[in-house]
């Protein structure tokens, strides 16, 4: 069986809004001062800087090791409540200890 859909919007171009006026850009988001504790309690730390105007609410944040240009472990976490021009400090754990790895990736989007 076969079923067919169709959607129709009526709206005037004066009603929409520009995606841009919301979002912050990751590059508004560099997370800086990263450190690593290797061991069996490893953890990788670090600090979101928004450097945006925006208060946001939320934040995914990703972390990335890699061993040459091979992911061999991959993280996410959120955070809430970064202001405006403020900072925020991230924390990622592995029990039992971080692999291998010759690179760290963290980057941070508003969510």
């Amino acid at each position: 069986m076969e079923v067919k859909m169709e959607m129709h919007f009526d709206l005037k171009w004066g009603e929409m809004t520009q995606a841009d006026q919301f979002v912050v850009k990751t590059t508004d988001l560099p997370v800086t001062n990263i450190s690593e504790r290797a061991g069996n309690d490893g953890l990788i730390t670090g600090e979101i800087n928004n450097n945006s105007t925006k208060d946001l609410e939320n934040v995914c944040v990703s972390l990335i090791l890699r061993d040459g240009n091979k992911i061999v472990y991959m993280d996410t976490i959120y955070v809430k409540s970064v202001k405006a021009a403020g900072k925020q400090a991230i924390q990622f754990e592995c029990y039992g200890g971080w692999p291998e790895h010759t690179g760290v990736e963290i980057s941070a989007q508003s969510w």
